[in-house]
């Protein structure tokens, strides 16, 4: 192998050889010694030019090749990379079967089998000449795939114009070739001064808000997404290997700090290393698009501000329910009792690899309440929560214990254990009763693990059959602090229905009355009326109203109208409190239902004698329901 030379005329000469196929592309390089302490040392890093599309898509093209060659050639005189010649690039894409343009995981099983640390890849954007000067304005499209991290770490998006050739007499190769190799030069250059250096995780919040070592003066800005990696030792091998915890979004910044957010599932917990990635044209189109909206949110809101448009809600309404966690009452299906359904959303969630377990507390009537042990009333033992929610079910459990153990490794790469020992208890949930939910979870510990006293203790609760509560975690660190609590949410049963009863027959066509108990802690109602061929209540009903009743007892409705004759319908009554979230039953929002109940209309009398209907023998209904929809 030779090294190619610093040198202009090489340059041009090399590019005029592979515009005519004749000679590979690129060489290796010798890496860079460091002369005397005035200059850093750089890490040469090995690298393969996968082949550039041009304009149309075609990476077999001559100016496919020119510009693949023009990379190759500026990469090797940036002194930082030692390019791997074409024909064992070649050699190892036909051994593998592969034709490009390569996928992500196609890229990286081509590195690890030529060795290289990165992978260049890229498109022509455009390319145009002016017929009249013979300047060639050129865009080139680059992205370097890092195998480490099997993410794009780096890229431009270089666009230059050539100056004005005097006398040019039409012939493009020359002007293309020079074009070709300014564009890459300026691409590399734009990779190399936009990189940005590692970073590591400071911090991790309770709600997931990750602190990094860089800021602003490193070169990160809002916007910025990062692929987080974290070194695992790995004991039977005596390495240390970097393992992809996932992604996470740079939202502010400031010159020696940022601060993130994971993305879906990212992950990260403090000395984490940091990557950012390059923010091709995809990236940028999204970061826009967020920023766009963010600053049309903020006008919004500042013009609502400013004309009064925020209102204040008063009575039974309640303050919106906090970010992190919310409750409703939910059913599985019309008549099943209720669940109170606590939902804590992925954004707001820890890391999942941070999490051991989760600890749900509950207070009657009391907002701000402690996390202590005798409001403890479950506890998931699972990293992550099955779509994000738990259920609070009804029944009561006395004296539940539960122990365990995790292994994590500590910062300073020691296995250490977090051990958890807990009694607690379930009391009912009492129908009328409103409650408020706070969850806290069981994590690896920020620090270094060591003794731990318990952090709650136990009283005994006001029911006798259960015993004294406890709540022991060793390390305390290995407690995150717990969530903000969720907006209120009453207790209540399905309404019991009366009248008409389950499957009666012979009910009037122009009057009937529905009649069904009220539930305690409820204080809407909603009695709604299905034709024969919805039974499950699915589309809307043929007949609904909507009642207020505060007080218990028994409420009834009468509906005149006219029922088809001979014909079935199905009813029954949804329950809500008013001011507070709408609970859900399956995948309907809105109303707790109570069983679906089914009843038969009469048959229809015989037409009068003498008459057209009697003559025809036809009946005098049509057949529709005819009933007003929707209280109209």
């Amino acid at each position: 192998m030779q090294r190619l030379r610093d040198c202009a005329v090489w340059q041009y000469l090399a590019m005029f050889v592979a515009a005519s196929m004749v000679v590979p592309y690129a060489v290796l390089s010798v890496p860079v010694t460091a002369e005397a302490q005035s200059q850093m040392m750089f890490k040469s890093a090995a690298v393969v030019v996968l082949p550039i599309r041009d304009a149309s898509g075609d990476s077999n093209s001559v100016d496919s090749q020119k510009a693949t060659a023009a990379l190759a050639l500026a990469l090797d005189d940036s002194k930082e990379f030692i390019v791997t010649p074409t024909r064992d690039l070649d050699r190892e894409m036909a051994a593998m079967g592969l034709t490009p343009p390569l996928s992500v995981p196609e890229q990286t099983r081509l590195a690890k089998r030529l060795k290289v640390d990165k992978v260049l890849s890229g498109y022509i954007g455009s390319l145009a000449v002016n017929q009249s000067t013979g300047q060639v304005k050129v865009r080139l499209v680059v992205e370097m795939l890092d195998t480490a991290t099997a993410e794009a770490l780096d890229g431009a998006n270089a666009e230059i114009m050539t100056k004005l050739v005097p006398g040019w007499g039409g012939e493009r190769n020359q002007v293309v070739n020079e074009g070709l190799r300014q564009a890459a030069e300026a691409a590399v250059t734009s990779m190399l001064t936009a990189r940005t250096p590692v970073g590591f995780v400071t911090s991790v919040s309770n709600l997931g808000r990750i602190t990094l070592n860089i800021g602003a003066e490193d070169g990160i800005q809002a916007g910025t997404e990062m692929v987080v990696m974290r070194p695992i030792y790995q004991a039977d091998l005596g390495v240390v290997k970097l393992v992809k915890m996932g992604k996470i979004a740079v939202r502010d910044v400031e010159s020696d700090m940022a601060f993130a957010a994971p993305l879906k599932r990212g992950r990260a917990k403090v000395g984490d290393r940091t990557y950012a990635l390059h923010m091709n044209v995809a990236r940028v189109k999204s970061h826009q698009r967020t920023v766009n909206t963010k600053t049309t949110t903020q006008l919004i809101s500042a013009l609502a501000l400013v004309f009064g448009l925020f209102a204040v809600g008063g009575g039974d309404h309640t303050a919106g329910p906090p970010a992190n966690a919310s409750a409703r009452l939910f059913q599985q299906s019309a008549g099943d009792e209720a669940v109170i359904r606590v939902r804590v959303p992925h954004q707001s969630i820890p890391l999942t690899d941070q999490v051991f377990a989760w600890l749900f507390f509950r207070q009657e009537g009391q907002q701000n309440f402690p996390l202590s042990a005798d409001n403890l009333v479950d506890i998931w033992p699972e990293p992550k929560l099955p779509s994000e929610v738990w259920d609070d079910v009804a029944g009561t459990r006395a004296d539940v214990e539960f122990a365990a153990s995790y292994t994590y490794i500590s910062a300073e790469g020691d296995e250490e254990e977090v051990d958890v020992d807990i009694t607690y208890n379930h009391p009912p949930l009492l129908p009328g009763g409103t409650y408020y939910y706070r969850v806290q979870r069981v994590v690896e510990p920020e620090t270094r693990a060591g003794s731990g006293a318990p952090i709650a203790t136990s009283q005994v609760s006001p029911m006798q059959v259960f015993e004294p509560a406890v709540l022991d975690v060793d390390p305390v660190e290995a407690l995150s602090e717990g969530s903000k609590a969720t907006n209120p949410v009453t207790y209540f049963s399905p309404v019991t229905l009366q009248s008409p009863d389950a499957g009666s027959q012979n009910q009037s066509t122009t009057s009937i009355t529905y009649t069904w108990t009220t539930t305690l802690g409820a204080n809407e109602y909603a009695l709604q009326i299905f034709p024969e061929d919805d039974p499950s209540g699915l589309r809307n009903p043929d007949y609904m109203v909507t009642l207020r009743r505060d007080a218990s007892g028994t409420m009834s409705q009468t509906f005149s109208g006219s029922f088809a004759a001979n014909t079935r319908y199905y009813w029954r009554v949804g329950a809500r409190r008013a001011g507070e979230a709408t609970p859900m039953m399956a995948n309907v929002e809105g109303w707790l239902f109570s069983e679906m109940r089914t009843f038969t209309t009469a048959v229809a009398p015989p037409p009068p004698p003498g008459t057209s209907a009697a003559a025809a023998g036809q009946h005098v209904f049509s057949g529709s329901s005819g009933l007003p929809r929707y209280g109209h």
